[in-house]
């Protein structure tokens, strides 16, 4: 699978597009809108608190807003499920885009899809 994804400076993302080649050499290219935002994964176990026992009553939630005043950056955990609108071949679906991108300042993301190349 080849990519060229779009990312705010918080890591969220933004839009993108995904080429996937199957076995048997089939190409299917996808186009993804993601600016309804939301969906961290670092509740639910990520983010070091999954495998934790602490009783049997005991229940685990988070709760984040969504004005942005939280972001893949600033959670325990880069992982994010992310609410989307994908577009493949002039029909429009919807799902997750989950991701998750290093927040080590020594790497950026580089897209690997060459946008020459066309859906077969």
């Amino acid at each position: 699978m080849v990519h060229d994804l779009v990312f705010t400076d918080d890591n969220d993302l933004v839009s993108g597009t995904v080429q996937v080649t199957t076995a048997a050499g089939r190409t299917y290219r996808v186009d993804a809108d993601a600016t309804g935002g939301g969906g961290y994964m670092a509740g639910g176990g990520y983010g070091g608190h999954h495998g934790k026992v602490r009783g049997r009553d005991h229940e685990e939630y988070d709760v984040y807003p969504l004005d942005g005043s939280v972001n893949a950056k600033t959670l325990d955990s880069a992982l994010t499920d992310r609410s989307s609108t994908f577009t493949w071949d002039g029909q429009t679906g919807y799902g997750i885009f989950e991701y998750a991108l290093t927040r080590s300042s020594s790497y950026q993301y580089q897209p690997t899809l060459d946008p020459t190349t066309a859906e077969a």
